[in-house]
């Protein structure tokens, strides 16, 4: 069996979820997610849900029509979590959120699943990228106009029946 030296493993990247707020720093855990290959623009997103009410966080883009989950891209001097903090500021209003329960690999990038006990009051301020945003179940997406992200999620979430907690 062949090792490779530590030297030569493929860099990983280290991050924690920080919500970038001076008023409010918070950072979360350290956690390591391998980094995306050469070439590769992948999208961090936060899957949002309301236990109280069974509903997800979506916003519409101004310019698609399309609901998703708040998603964007990594910037060069920023991990995958503070690019998910920050784009949760941007698209929804929210400046911090509990520990997210688990990170879930969706065909168009990496999302956190956040588990929240009550719908929060959602307030975007990319008004140029984002039109609205609310909270929806399951049900109401399947007759909503939905980006491919929310809709891969809805389509695992009804063929599996599984409540994630």
């Amino acid at each position: 069996m062949r090792t490779t030296s530590p030297s030569r493993q493929a860099p990983r990247r280290t991050f924690g979820l920080q919500i970038p707020n001076s008023r409010n720093p918070i950072v979360y855990k350290q956690q390591q997610r391998p980094r995306p290959k050469p070439g590769k623009v992948e999208v961090y997103g936060a899957i949002i849900h309301s236990r109280a009410t069974d509903k997800y966080c979506l916003v519409e883009g101004r310019s698609s029509g399309k609901w998703s989950f708040p998603k964007g891209h990594v910037k060069e001097d920023e991990s995958p979590f503070e690019c998910v903090g920050r784009e949760i500021g941007e698209e929804i209003g929210i400046d911090s959120l509990p520990m997210p329960q688990r990170g879930m690999p969706l065909r168009v990038g990496y999302y956190y699943y956040f588990d929240i006990p009550n719908e929060w009051p959602l307030s975007p301020r990319d008004l140029n990228e984002i039109g609205t945003a609310g909270w929806y179940s399951l049900q109401e997406m399947e007759s909503m106009n939905l980006n491919i992200d929310a809709n891969v999620f809805r389509t695992q979430q009804s063929k599996s029946n599984i409540v994630i907690n």
